[in-house]
């Protein structure tokens, strides 16, 4: 596969209203020269755009597994998930100390 990677700026208003939109356009031509097109003006994240839980879930997951086992994670990311429902936040202290 030939994949050719470009980068331009400049000329759209809809993508240059930064630091209101992290905007991105992402065009794609295949050897064919079928062409495809991706906008996104409010990334995932942004207050109109918000991430779901699951969304939160597992970019915890993704970013903890560079330094945190497994369990831990699971452990941290439960206790992270049930603090307006905890009494004590020990437990999760431990696991963040551990």
């Amino acid at each position: 596969m030939d994949i050719r990677v470009g980068q331009r700026s400049g000329g759209n208003p809809r993508i240059e209203r930064f630091p209101e939109t992290l905007a991105s356009i992402v065009e794609v031509e295949t050897k064919d020269r079928r062409k495809f097109k991706h906008e996104v003006i409010y990334p995932k994240g942004n207050v109109k755009n918000p991430m779901t839980r699951e969304d939160v879930e597992k970019k915890f997951r993704a970013l903890g597994a560079v330094s945190i086992t497994g369990d831990r994670c699971e452990g941290i990311l439960k206790g992270l998930l049930q603090l307006g429902q905890s009494e004590s936040i020990t437990g999760l202290c431990d696991l963040l100390r551990s």
